[in-house]
């Protein structure tokens, strides 16, 4: 399984996409895979642990208003895409390919992890379809 390596400046959600704006409980960048937990806030997910795999799940697409670097910081707003088109110019994805929630946590793999969920797949070699499994994850 091999982690996406996205450049926080490089992320851009597309026409059409579904954003809104959630509270960081921890600290994150952009380009962050998140899942919204008891508390409404977002934490990184990760496929070692089905809690931080199940419920909704986003990508972190715009804040770090402090850092400009993409930092996020704990209890800091930011946007959140929960499904659509997302650029990530800089990055070569392979079109073949599905991709899922990580067991680094916070990335996107191009495999599944010990818990299986799918977050979309390469539109093009540029732009991911974000459109998270709804199903709860598998182990």
């Amino acid at each position: 399984m091999t982690d996406l390596t996205l450049s926080p400046t490089n992320i851009r959600p597309l026409p059409g996409a579904e954003v809104s704006g959630k509270e960081a409980g921890e600290a994150m960048s952009l380009g962050t895979v998140v899942y919204v937990a008891g508390d409404s806030k977002i934490y990184k997910t990760d496929a070692d642990d089905a809690t931080k795999c199940s419920g909704q799940i986003g990508l972190v697409v715009s804040g770090g208003q402090e850092d400009r670097d993409g930092d996020i910081a704990s209890g800091e707003f930011c946007g959140v895409l929960w499904f659509g088109r997302v650029a990530l110019n800089g990055k070569t994805l392979d079109e073949t390919k599905q991709f899922y929630i990580s067991g680094t946590a916070g990335k996107i793999a191009d495999a599944a992890g010990t818990v299986t969920r799918r977050l979309g797949a390469a539109e093009s070699a540029t732009i991911l379809f974000f459109n998270p499994q709804s199903s709860a994850p598998t182990s």
